[in-house]
């Protein structure tokens, strides 16, 4: 569940964290999460992300400062992480936990029929996620919607922001019940999200900055009950058509299974944890999206993977 109030914020550079943090002063800890809308996870408080809980336990286990900056933003893929990746190795990073997969993938199974690409998530990748699809339909967007209006109308009262229950996309839910079918089970990711995953490993070779990769975890199972499937709205997201349950679990394997391969024979670490979370709401509020249980979970977790990593960077 996600209950309460929630208070989220972000700095001067668009990233989560708390307490803020001088980019210039190295003497910390400083680990970069980057990702999509999972990483970014603009439904929880800044104090109940996997990220932050994650930064408290290092620190507790460490005895010392630790930072654990939060990068992600909806709706970026493998090509987006490379530049996410390139941008932040200037600001002094000790590590870098990269958690990705349901954007590509989502690609993936929408690009088998371009001519039902919905109108929306083509005009994102050409570009428009950030200033137009994404900001506007988070709830960040609308805070600062808000906030402009009442700029503009001193006078007036901005009100509390109220997420709705079932997160943003209400009108999406229960997609699996969408009338037109189909099934799609690939041999292989999409050359695209291989070709973008090397250019990562490179490029953490490159800036020298130890990368963890971290497989997406999804509810995506024959065991997932029915009140959490009726939740789902990515299968894929905004279409008029849905894929089996099957198939989507497929997909979603495919690519964990493909990073966990990749990444292990070119020597990096990986943090399996999507082999670790329940298809419930114990873990999530819809397809793969963490609540607040699901967060802490999650940064259970990544605790001693990242762990590990440290300690191999000290030997």
């Amino acid at each position: 569940g996600i209950t309460g109030v929630h208070q989220i914020t972000t700095d001067a550079l668009g990233f989560r964290t708390t307490p803020s943090i001088d980019y210039n002063d190295s003497s910390a800890l400083r680990i970069f999460a980057i990702g999509g809308s999972t990483t970014e996870q603009i439904l929880l408080d800044d104090r109940k992300t996997f990220t932050f809980l994650l930064q408290q336990s290092l620190s507790d286990a460490t005895h010392g400062p630790v930072e654990v900056v939060n990068t992600g933003v909806s709706g970026l893929r493998a090509n987006n992480h490379v530049a996410t990746l390139r941008r932040v190795a200037a600001l002094h990073p000790d590590m870098a936990v990269i958690l990705l997969g349901v954007n590509d993938w989502n690609r993936h199974i929408l690009l088998q029929h371009p001519e039902d690409i919905p109108e929306s998530v083509a005009r994102g990748w050409q570009g428009g996620w950030q200033y137009g699809i994404r900001l506007r339909n988070t709830l960040l967007g609308r805070v600062l919607v808000r906030l402009q209006r009442a700029l503009q109308k001193p006078q007036s009262d901005a009100g509390p922001m109220t997420a709705r229950p079932g997160g943003l996309n209400v009108g999406h839910k229960d997609s699996l019940a969408r009338p037109k079918k189909r099934t799609f089970r690939p041999g292989n990711v999409s050359q695209e999200y291989s070709a973008h995953l090397e250019q990562l490993f490179n490029l953490c070779r490159e800036v020298d900055v130890p990368c963890l990769f971290v497989t997406q975890p999804h509810a995506y199972a024959e065991s997932a009950p029915p009140e959490m499937r009726r939740e789902f709205w990515m299968t894929p997201p905004y279409a008029d058509y849905t894929l089996d349950l099957g198939s989507m679990q497929h997909v979603a394997d495919l690519y964990n299974d493909y990073l966990i391969r990749q990444a292990r024979e070119r020597g990096f670490e990986v943090c399996d944890i999507a082999s670790e979370m329940s298809p419930t709401f114990d873990s999530f509020y819809d397809d793969v999206h963490f609540n607040t249980p699901g967060a802490e979970r999650v940064a259970q977790l990544l605790l001693p993977c990242v762990v590990s990593v440290l300690e191999s960077r000290q030997r």
